[in-house]
Parts: structure tokens; C-alpha cells; sequence
């Protein structure tokens, strides 16, 4: 009885070992991982490292696109479509680029304005701003920095776990230079 045991236990280690294997070999390739973890590690969407929860856009506060800010202060959602920031502003690396962002549940009831102090680089353009592939408005840039506001829609909220992605697409080969970004809530504002 001993001997025909052995055989058994053998095989069924065995068979849980591979079983193991095949387990972590799935995990490997369907990870269940943050937004924020995915975006920069595995899909290399983001420039910066927001952190875990780092992705809530605070409402009504500007968030700086430069090194010289508190950290509480500094935009950690840019996707990989900029270039290192420099002291008081960063640029793309392309003519275009954006932000991902969530919002809290509460803060969709109504419209939104996103403030921005932006320019182009070399010469005039207009700029046209997506929000999740969908366009929004076309702004018109010009090579000195300016502060513009557009109204958002909130139409495009609509799981509170979703990522947003922010998007300024210049129509000329150039870069965008961008110091700060602001969401409002328009019943804040008016």
C-alpha cells in the first residue's frame, strides 16, 4: 500500500506543479493591474509616474506642467507625448499630446472649463482639443504664452473607475508649450 502510494503523490504533485505553472504563466500575461500601472509600465502611455491614485484631477486648482512647483502642485498625468519639463513649463514632443485624468462621482453633474496658459512654439495655430478621441473645441495659439478657456461637455463621464484622456492636437508640425491646466466645475465658477 505504501509503494502504490508514492507513484501517486508524486504524480499529483506534479500535476499541481504544472498546473502552478500554467497559473502564473496567465497571470503573467493578463496582469490585473491599476490604470496608472498599466498606462506607464506595461503600455508606456504616460511620461510621468502619477502614483497608485494619482490620476484624480482636483477640481478648481491649477496644476503645473513645470519642475518648480510643490508636488501637490505639479501634473503627474501627461501621456508620453511630452518632453522633459523644464523649469516653468514643459513642451511636447510632437504636435501633439494630452493628460489622462478621473474624476470623482460627484464632481460630473454639470459642464466643465478647462483654463489653460499654453502657446505654440514657432508660429500662430490653431489647436483642436479631444477629450477621449471625441473633438471638443479649436483654440487659436500663438507663439506668446496666453491663458484659454473652454467649456467641456460632461457627457463623456461615464464609469467613475474609467480613465479620461485630455487631448491638444496642433494642425501644424510644431510643438505645444504648456505651464498650467485647470478644470472648473461650472457651478463652481459661475
Amino acid at each position: 500500500m505504501k509503494i502504490k502510494l508514492i507513484p501517486f503523490l508524486t504524480y499529483a504533485f506534479s500535476l499541481f506543479l504544472v498546473i502552478w505553472y500554467l497559473t502564473a504563466l496567465y497571470w503573467v500575461a493578463h496582469p490585473k493591474v491599476s490604470d496608472m500601472y498599466r498606462f506607464y509600465y506595461i503600455e508606456q502611455m504616460m511620461y510621468d509616474w502619477p502614483g497608485e491614485k494619482g490620476l484624480q484631477i482636483p477640481l478648481n486648482q491649477k496644476l503645473y506642467f513645470g519642475t518648480t512647483r510643490e508636488k501637490g502642485e505639479q501634473i503627474y498625468h501627461r501621456d508620453k507625448h511630452w518632453s522633459k519639463a523644464k523649469e516653468e513649463f514643459a513642451v511636447s514632443s510632437a504636435s501633439r499630446a494630452g493628460i489622462y485624468f478621473k474624476l470623482n462621482e460627484e464632481d460630473v453633474a454639470t459642464p466643465f472649463i478647462l483654463s489653460f496658459h499654453g502657446a505654440s512654439e514657432k508660429n500662430a495655430s490653431k489647436m483642436q482639443i479631444y477629450l477621449n478621441g471625441k473633438p471638443q473645441e479649436t483654440v487659436h495659439l500663438d507663439t506668446d504664452i496666453a491663458t484659454h478657456s473652454i467649456a467641456l461637455s460632461n457627457d463623456f463621464y461615464e464609469d467613475p473607475n474609467k480613465t479620461n484622456h485630455l487631448e491638444f492636437q496642433l494642425d501644424e508640425e510644431q510643438m505645444l508649450v504648456m505651464d498650467w491646466l485647470q478644470m472648473d466645475n461650472v457651478r463652481d465658477v459661475e
